[in-house]
This record gives structure tokens, C-alpha cells and sequence, in this order.
């Protein structure tokens, strides 16, 4: 069987799109991504011949939501474990998700304005003070000791200590069905929940640490994990999650 030409060799006219598709989105290979509800991973970023402008090039953990294997008209642009898992998208159409802190204000909204409002009815002031709903949101995300953040599109930490000053109580996370890329970005946010015991990362893509042991401190306190429908196959499992199976178990007894 003959292979078929590599995208980067096919035509040098796009070598300056190549160039400015790099500077705008330089890291998205290897990023999660939303579209439609469903969820993939970036394994390509640029032109696919004979259309113009740029491309994601998506493999996709439903294989049934993508159309080929990565290649287009005689080109390979990406590989993917399914021949039928990948497609192309328009950035424009893809969501790269939010960091912690905003899914977690999305997510508790509704719930937070309902319980203000009903303080304010309370109140028996008329003007309500300037700042008083960022003060009792504030409050309330403080005191959270389980946190529900179900397929919300986080994909990262954001700013720097924002998580542990955010919800420094928190016992409980579901981060189930998000889009986060690797155990690195997850790291960095479960080192900010010094009090984190339970974490349900069902339905994610983690790309496999090369220094699994580096990042065991995160996880130290852990005492459950779960890790359903997470496309791991047994030898990633037994290299990178037994570590953070074997904290769980060092926690339970100590």
C-alpha cells in the first residue's frame, strides 16, 4: 500500500499561511475541543487543499461524528485510531473552553441570583447595595465543599491561586465530560483544592504524563477517582494513573 503525501510537503504557496496559522494557534494541537455538543482532540491546524483559510483538523472521541481518517482527497493532514474519526472544522466553530473559575460562575449562576434575590425581598432596603451580588457570590463559591462542573467546557486553570482562593473547601469535583487535555493541566488544578478527597474525571481525554511521579503531589489527598469511558488503555493506566491509584489507597490508610 502506498502512503499518501504529508500535508506540509503538498503545496509551498502555503508556507506563509503555515507561518500565521502558527502565531494564531500555535498550541492547539493536542487541545480539546466542543462543537455541537460533541467533543474531539485538535491533531491538525492549517489549510486543507483546494479550500482557503485555516482548518482544525479533529479526531473525534464519538467516531461516528467525523467523516474520513485524517486525510482529504489523496493528503494526509492527521492520523486517527478510527477511520471514519476525524473531520476538519473552522476555528470559528470550535470552542476551546473556559478556565475553572468561569464555568463555576456559569454553572452556579441561576442558583446564586435565586438566593439573592430572595435576600433582597428580605432587605428592607429599596436600593440595593453597589457590589452586594459579588460579595454574596463570592461568599457562597467560598463555602462549596462539593463542586458539580459537568460537561462545562473547562479546559483549564485560568489565573494564577484563583481556584484555591475560589473554593478552598472543596471535597467533591466532577469534572466529568470537559476538555481537558493532559493530567499536567489537571494537576494544576486539583494542587490548588488542598482538601479535595473524591474526583470524577469520566468522559475525558488526558493525554499521558512522561514524568507521572512529578506530578503525584496534586493528588495526594485523594481518596477516590474515577476515571470511566476515558479511552485508557491498560498499560497508560497502569503507568500513569497507578500513581495517583496508589495515593488514593495511602490516603485511605493513613
Amino acid at each position: 500500500m502506498t502512503s499518501l503525501p504529508v500535508a506540509g510537503s503538498v503545496d509551498h504557496h502555503h508556507h506563509q499561511m503555515m507561518m500565521k496559522t502558527q502565531e494564531v494557534l500555535e498550541d492547539a494541537v493536542g487541545r480539546r475541543v466542543s462543537c455541537d455538543g460533541e467533543r474531539g482532540t485538535v491533531r491538525y491546524v492549517g489549510p486543507v487543499l483546494p479550500t482557503t483559510g485555516l482548518w482544525l483538523g479533529v479526531e473525534w472521541d464519538d467516531p461516528e461524528r467525523g467523516k474520513h481518517d485524517g486525510s482529504h482527497e489523496g493528503v494526509r493532514y492527521f492520523t486517527c485510531r478510527h477511520p471514519t474519526g476525524g473531520s476538519f472544522v473552522r476555528p470559528k466553530k470550535a470552542s476551546f473552553g473556559v478556565d475553572y473559575v468561569t464555568a463555576l460562575k456559569q454553572r452556579y449562576e441561576v442558583e446564586l441570583q435565586e438566593v439573592i434575590g430572595e435576600e433582597l425581598k428580605i432587605s428592607s432596603k429599596t436600593v440595593m447595595m453597589v457590589g452586594f451580588e459579588d460579595i454574596k457570590q463570592k461568599q457562597r463559591l467560598e463555602n462549596l465543599t462539593e463542586v458539580g462542573l459537568r460537561r462545562c467546557e473547562v479546559s483549564g486553570p485560568g489565573a494564577e491561586n484563583e481556584i484555591r482562593n475560589t473554593t478552598p473547601l472543596a471535597q467533591s469535583l466532577d469534572l466529568s465530560g470537559n476538555l481537558l487535555s493532559s493530567w499536567e493541566v489537571l494537576a494544576a488544578i486539583t494542587e490548588q483544592l488542598e482538601s479535595l478527597r473524591e474526583l470524577q474525571l469520566s468522559q475525558n481525554r488526558l493525554s499521558i504524563s512522561s514524568e507521572p511521579s512529578r506530578l503525584s503531589p496534586a493528588f495526594s489527598c485523594l481518596r477516590l477517582l474515577s476515571l470511566n469511558s476515558c479511552a485508557l488503555t491498560w498499560t497508560q493506566v497502569s503507568y500513569m494513573s497507578l500513581y495517583v491509584v496508589l495515593l488514593c489507597a495511602y490516603s485511605l490508610v493513613h
